[in-house]
């Protein structure tokens, strides 16, 4: 335990900056998460570690983890715990970070696992990883390790390169001869000298002489043989991360270099006027909660106003290792002077005392433009001649993905395009001499920028070359793959009116121009994808435009009289770049220009090479910015998507696709909701056993957005189609057409919740078979479950009775409508069915009693197999009852029980306690009765082992209603748990059938409960 916390203090130590002190993760977490739950489940944590209750600790972590998913602060502690304990499943954690954060720290974490369970290749490589792209700790920790594993593995050593210049060689490696160790940078030799003494297994360590911080890779050679960690990828050791913005005059900022951490940075900000102005300052830690989110440890620094009057307001700063922060160039007072100059220039046109200043210009009687208000223009002739087009590629980062672009237009390209390749100062000096090559051979133009000074700056130097050139102008990310045809379908998009000034293809990221989805994280495509989805969006959509507010520049065409009118874009106060396209569309729309949507063409993105971790504060900020340039224009873009114009043409693309892929099959329908739960289960095994007999299976949910009321079209055992929906009201005669060339041959009908119910009317209309599946009640009870106000078994009155129900405890059906238009509705449906389906005899009896049918029985899952479940005996003196709840727990699956038997327990001082292996509708107070543990949300394939591992003795179903079936119970038999249910329903009648558990009598009451638990015993029953 003492070593796992001072671990943990390391971890902390390095994340504050300092603090010595486990005190203050408490109040860390507490910032981070103000949820009361886990800043609850993390305080119960800590105390269990002061008391060396480290397994208690960590299920409390694991907890907290699942309620919290992405602070990786926590998912830090789980690793470092699971460590100290000695479990295998501490590389879980690391690897996860590993992937999140890129932290040094994380791959010696991972090695130390590896290392410990006798996997000492892999730690190795897991040591090689950091120590290729990270300086190495100056712990004795760290060297350790790697000596550790160098030993392991049979290598001379490993080697690391700090930003100071400092290669260390450490193992066997260190102490052998200088003659034996070789230093090479970029295939030259290095010159080197001693570097201090030598102590004990610290490793040995050398200072590099002449230039060095501009080469690629460091090999490091013991014998002639490359030690663990090189070679050592330069500018990755180097590499620097930050972000200047500024408020009310000010410079705020911050700084770090990932590679090394421990590094306060040095930030030099220089004047724009005068480059002899200059002030240089050092970033500092101070407690930031986004990087204790993080695991980063970014530091900040500031100027004051006056600092910056000093330097005459525009200014640019640059980092540590000479590279322009996100952000910069900036100019602090530019806001405030232009507010001063409009505040004169009113005042004298309305004095307090004198005679007023003449009216003011037309031009300037109104301070800013609306943004949704678009200039007009004249009709103008149609240019002379067709244009060449200049391409324009501007390139930072990202040797493979640049190189792929490049190939992917050059595969493209025709005699009258040319590629601009403008390079921002790249730090890959291997990705500048490709860049070299391909200019060499003549297929690509490249102009290289001496200084970094940012995206908009970069592509100015493109888009001034085409307006000098008298051409159209590309301009292309350099994460995209183009697709054939693509500049021509752009092209012709803009010739389509003498009024457009911009076209922009649909792509996988695009934010309003995005395909497949808007609202997710479409799939990165690779050429092959891309092209395919551009086949099918050209064959949906042809040469259709559609009207945009803005452009996106990721892939925009610009029509040359639209650049030469609005001008270049603006490098003033954008930065590092976002934003600054949105500002030139504004501009060239308050002159009269058309932006354009080009459905029909597709271009992919893998979107954010050089924006790393800055992105967001860059994003943030330059929106901003585009708010106070352009009012209203986040109001602009909400109204364009509420009124979703692209949305027909996306449907169009996903039919394209659908119907590619239907061949020749037939196809079964599902009915659905589009709640949570065992009926989607059910429906999703449906439907992927449809797909495996040969069916295309599809499966139909209602969606309900801002835009209307749909019926959203998916199949589950293929890839998404999230625009394929149609509104019944308005659409119906698509639908119809869509379900015809479907070849639908039989429906399923699962459930109508949410549900238009035209959906039925059409499934009756054309004739199709269909079958009802039963789930629960909703059929006839407008609260679904057959329960009152207090979640328990109503007893099923008669109609009457249920519409007392109704008006006083209210429907969950998300519909106005009472129970006996309820049941005379559904008795129509199930009369014109091939067959009802339930599954079990419970449910059998319970519809048949309601309505003309015999229902036939289908088990939702096989119980044939033996049950192997523990034994039980009653407890015995010193032994505590630990009883398993699982799901998602609510009052209608018998919360409040539950509740009232922890709350009992705890009183009397029971020997019980209880897991939920999932979470409850009020957790707290579950938590409080201290007799609950909550394992917190899990995804389904993980549930069964969820449960085992929680250790418990018997499964309990507390719900209070007839439940129709319970995938749960079939959970805690196949993970050996015998279950304690209430004698109602489907689970009594299968715990019955099978011998799986033991039955407690309906509303017995929670003092008689915590009594059968205590007694429960494999040979008896209550």
């Amino acid at each position: 335990m003492a070593e796992f916390l001072e671990t943990l203090m390391g971890s902390f130590h390095y994340l504050t900056g300092g603090s010595e002190s486990l005190t203050p993760f408490l109040a860390a977490f507490q910032a981070l998460e103000p949820d009361a739950a886990v800043a609850k489940i993390i305080g119960a944590a800590l105390a269990s570690l002061l008391a060396d209750r480290p397994e208690e600790a960590l299920r409390h972590l694991e907890y907290a983890q699942r309620l919290s998913p992405s602070q990786s602060l926590i998912t830090l502690l789980i690793g470092d715990l699971r460590l100290s304990l000695g479990r295998r499943d501490a590389a879980e954690p690391f690897d996860l970070l590993i992937r999140r954060t890129g932290w040094s720290g994380m791959w010696l974490r991972m090695a130390r696992t590896r290392l410990l369970f006798g996997e000492a290749t892999q730690a190795a490589a897991d040591l090689h990883e950091t120590l290729s792209r990270n300086a190495p700790d100056r712990s004795a920790a760290m060297w350790a390790l790697a000596n550790d594993i160098a030993d392991a593995t049979g290598a001379f050593g490993w080697c690391g390169l700090d930003n100071q210049g400092i290669v260390m060689v450490g193992g066997a490696a260190a102490g052998r001869d200088r003659s034996d160790i070789a230093i090479t940078l970029d295939g030259e030799p290095l010159q080197v000298t001693g570097y201090g003494a030598r102590v004990g297994a610290a490793p040995r360590r050398f200072r590099i002489r002449g230039e060095w911080a501009n080469g690629a890779l460091l090999r490091v050679a013991a014998k002639g043989v490359p030690l663990i960690g090189s070679p050592i990828a330069v500018q990755s050791v180097r590499r620097i991360e930050g972000f200047v913005s500024s408020d009310h005059g000010a410079l705020h900022g911050w700084c770090w270099l990932p590679g090394q951490p421990g590094i306060d940075p040095r930030i030099l900000m220089r004047s724009r006027s005068d480059s002899s102005l200059i002030i240089e300052t050092e970033a500092r830690y101070v407690e930031d909660v986004e990087n204790l989110k993080t695991l980063a440890l970014r530091k900040s620094f500031d100027l004051t106003p006056q600092q910056i009057l000093a330097l005459g307001g525009g200014v640019d700063v640059v980092g540590p290792n000479g590279g322009a922060l996100y952000g910069s160039p900036l100019n602090p007072l530019g806001e405030t002077r232009s507010a001063v100059a409009i505040a004169t220039r009113l005042a004298r046109r309305f004095p307090a005392l004198g005679a007023p200043e003449g009216p003011l210009d037309d031009d300037a009687s109104e301070m800013s433009i609306p943004a949704g208000r678009r200039g007009l223009r004249s009709a103008q002739p149609a240019p002379p001649h067709r244009r060449d087009i200049l391409i324009v590629i501007p390139v930072y980062r990202g040797l493979q993905v640049t190189l792929d672009c490049i190939e992917s237009v050059l595969l493209a390209l025709t005699p009258e395009q040319e590629i601009l390749v403008v390079v921002d100062a790249s730090p890959d000096p291997l990705l500048v001499e490709r860049l070299r090559r391909l200019a060499t051979a003549g297929k690509i133009t490249l102009s290289l920028q001496p200084i970094n000074r940012g995206f908009p700056i970069t592509a100015n130097v493109g888009l001034r070359a085409a307006a000098e050139r008298d051409r159209d102008v590309i301009l292309l990310n350099s994460d995209t793959l183009v697709t054939p045809g693509w500049v021509e379908m752009l092209r012709a998009a803009v010739d389509s009116g003498d009024d457009i000034g911009t076209a922009t293809p649909l792509s996988n990221a695009a934010t309003i121009f995005s395909y497949p989805d808007t609202d997710r994280t479409n799939p990165i495509p690779d050429l092959d994808d891309a092209c395919a989805l551009a086949i099918a969006a050209r064959a949906a959509n042809g040469d259709a435009v559609v009207d945009v507010p803005t452009g996106h520049g990721f892939c925009i065409y610009i029509r040359y009289e639209c650049l030469l009118e609005t001008g270049l874009l603006r490098d003033d106060v954008f930065g590092q770049g976002y934003g600054e396209e949105n500002d030139f569309c504004m501009r060239a729309r308050h002159l009269g220009w058309r932006h354009v949507a080009v459905p029909g063409a597709y271009v992919g993105h893998i979107e954010g090479q050089s924006f790393t971790a800055a992105k967001t504060h860059l994003t943030k900020r330059n929106l901003a910015i585009l708010n106070r340039l352009h009012p209203g224009y986040d109001r602009l873009i909400a109204a364009w998507q509420t009124e979703a114009p692209l949305a027909l043409y996306r449907r169009a693309i996903d039919l394209t696709r659908w119907f590619a892929s239907q061949g020749d099959r037939d196809s079964l329908l599902l009915v659905a909701h589009d709640r949570s739960g065992g009926v989607l289960k059910h429906v999703n095994k449906r439907a992927i056993d449809a797909s495996e007999r040969g069916f295309r299976d599809i499966v139909l949910k209602p969606h309900n957005t801002a835009q209307g009321r749909f019926l959203l079209v998916e199949s589950p055992s293929e890839e998404a189609y999230p625009n394929l929906r149609f509104d019944l009201d308005r659409e119906r005669a698509a639908f119809i057409a869509f379900l015809i060339r479907c070849n639908v041959t039989l429906v399923e009908v699962h459930h109508f919740i949410g549900q238009n119910q035209a959906l039925f009317e059409i499934i009756t209309e054309l004739g199709l078979p269909y079958e009802v599946y039963i789930h629960d009640y909703s059929w006839f009870c407008p609260r679904i479950t057959l329960t009152n106000d207090n979640s328990r078994y109503c007893g099923e009155p008669n109609l009457a009775g249920c519409t007392t129900c109704v008006r006083d405890h209210g429907s969950n059906l998300g519909e106005d409508i009472m129970p006996a238009a309820l049941q005379e509705r559904s008795a129509r449906l199930f009369l014109g069915a091939r067959s009802v389906i339930v599954p079990s005899g419970d449910v059998a009896r319970r519809i048949a009693a309601r309505f003309p049918v015999q229902p036939a029985i289908e088990p939702w899952e096989s119980t044939t197999r033996a049950l192997k479940l523990k034994p039980l005996r009653p407890v015995r003196d010193g032994e505590v009852r630990r009883i398993c709840v699982a799901g998602a727990i609510g009052y209608e699956k018998g919360y409040e029980i539950l509740l009232s038997c922890a709350r009992m327990a705890a009183e009397a001082r029971l020997p019980i306690e209880f897991v939920v292996a999932g979470f409850t509708c009020d957790d707290l107070r579950l938590l409080e009765t201290g007799r609950v543990r909550i394992t917190g949300r899990y995804e389904e394939p993980e549930a069964v082992d969820l449960i085992r591992r929680q250790d418990t003795d018997v499964a309990f179903l507390p719900a209070l209603w007839p439940e129709t079936w319970s995938y749960v119970l079939t959970q805690f038999w196949d993970a050996g748990l015998p279950v304690v249910a209430f004698d109602i329903g489907t689970p009594s009648e299968r715990i019955r059938a099978h011998e799986g558990g033991i039955l407690l009598p309906l509303g017995m009451p929670t003092k008689q409960i915590l009594s059968a638990f205590l007694r429960l015993s494999s040979g008896g029953g209550h």
